[in-house]
């Protein structure tokens, strides 16, 4: 299981960190099932795809700490997507 972290200002405490929730996604589809990706506090202005089996998207401080406000609001695209055979995602603490 890996995990990987996201924050709006990139790398932080030393850590290697990614700048966007999908950038971190797609990280976490390549290590495989059981991979977790946790966001940092803000509010994200994208769209969120999950292809992978297993990948745990959630908020290192809850729902109101964190906001993924999709680019396409509205649209026929949803703020966070689980593509047809995107099976065993949890997706926890967001607005």
């Amino acid at each position: 299981m890996a995990t990987f972290t996201v924050s709006q200002g990139g790398d932080a405490d030393g850590v290697s960190i990614f700048a966007t929730i999908q950038e971190a996604v797609n990280a976490a589809q390549a290590a495989g099932p059981g991979s977790v990706v946790e966001v940092r506090d803000g509010t994200y202005n994208e769209n969120v795809v999950i292809t992978g089996d297993g990948i745990t998207l959630r908020s290192v401080n809850g729902r109101d700490a964190v906001t993924i406000q999709g680019s396409s609001a509205g649209g026929a695209l949803g703020t966070i997507v689980l593509a047809p055979g995107a099976d065993d995602v949890r997706i926890e603490g967001f607005h």
